[in-house]
């Protein structure tokens, strides 16, 4: 008894009981906004006369790092989906081999994205697809080693032959 009116006491301060309701106050903001910009678990894919269809973004992810997989340059290592206004923003994270122009890659990921969402889940309000490369891995450091590892077996193989 001794603690709470101890507690009641401290409470009658000018000061405490300010600081007191702003920290409540702002406990209850936060959790305020977390919920309600809370992302919804599954996006509008269409509507038809019988229904409508929804995506969960994790199949979206799947979906994106798997035509990412198919492009053999690109690794793609994190999927971020952002909807505002019934648009969506893709935001990719990507480790790629270089053979080429980064410009050229970039513009070929985003239209096989393009195409690869509209033609499978046809989604056509796509706002944009922004790509961050986090790691570019030089293809002709492996190609260099793999000649000269290949020289190098050959020209062994040519002293053996002219030994023989």
């Amino acid at each position: 008894m001794d603690t709470i009116a101890s507690y009641l006491e401290l409470l009658r301060d000018p000061y405490v009981l300010p600081i007191v309701i702003g920290i409540l106050g702002f406990l209850v903001l936060i959790l305020l906004s977390r919920l309600l910009l809370k992302a919804p678990p599954a996006l509008l894919a269409f509507k038809n006369e019988f229904g409508t269809a929804f995506v969960t973004r994790k199949a979206i992810c799947h979906l994106i790092q798997d035509a990412c997989k198919a492009l053999e340059t690109v690794t793609c290592s994190k999927v971020r989906i952002v909807q505002r206004n019934k648009r969506l923003r893709i935001v990719l994270r990507l480790r790629i081999e270089s053979s080429g122009a980064l410009s050229e890659m970039v513009t070929s990921i985003q239209n096989t994205l393009t195409s690869t969402l509209r033609d499978n889940l046809n989604i056509e309000n796509l706002e944009s697809i922004d790509v961050l490369v986090t790691e570019i891995h030089p293809s002709f450091l492996n190609r260099g080693s793999q000649s000269k590892s290949k020289k190098a077996t050959e020209s062994t193989e040519d002293s053996q032959r002219t030994l023989a």
